[in-house]
């Protein structure tokens, strides 16, 4: 996925916002870790969103890799944001997906899954 592309059918339901998902990858010190980076990420956010908190914190399967699933929360131009955030830190590379939504609006299923289908070619495994 590109970064900053719309995800989804590009039809807005009435009401409804396009969706922002993004990926990165760049390359990594061995050392960082997800939290790591979703301590970083929050600092980012908080630029531009207030009372940035983590609701939920899950390992997820990332191919045959790990990653981390961070559900936050946030406040952007006084309106309640939802934030997914999939991350896998390691060494050569690090990616991040990222899904921003207001907290009223429905999840997109698509960009749900496109979130935690983050495949990092440099860490499939054969098996």
């Amino acid at each position: 996925m590109d970064a900053g592309k719309p995800l989804g059918s590009g039809k807005k339901s009435p009401g409804h916002r396009s969706i922002l998902g993004a990926t990165m990858q760049t390359p990594t010190a061995a050392t960082l870790t997800d939290d790591n980076l979703e301590s970083g990420m929050q600092l980012v956010l908080a630029k531009w969103a207030n009372d940035v908190k983590v609701i939920s914190r899950e390992s997820v399967p990332l191919c045959r890799a790990g990653g981390t699933h961070y559900a936050l929360s946030a406040t952007a131009r006084g309106i309640p944001i939802a934030i997914d955030l999939v991350v896998s830190a390691g060494s050569p590379t690090t990616y991040l997906a990222i899904y921003l939504r207001r907290s009223t609006d429905a999840v997109e299923p698509q960009a749900e899954q496109a979130i935690r289908s983050l495949c990092p070619s440099d860490r499939i495994t054969a098996g």
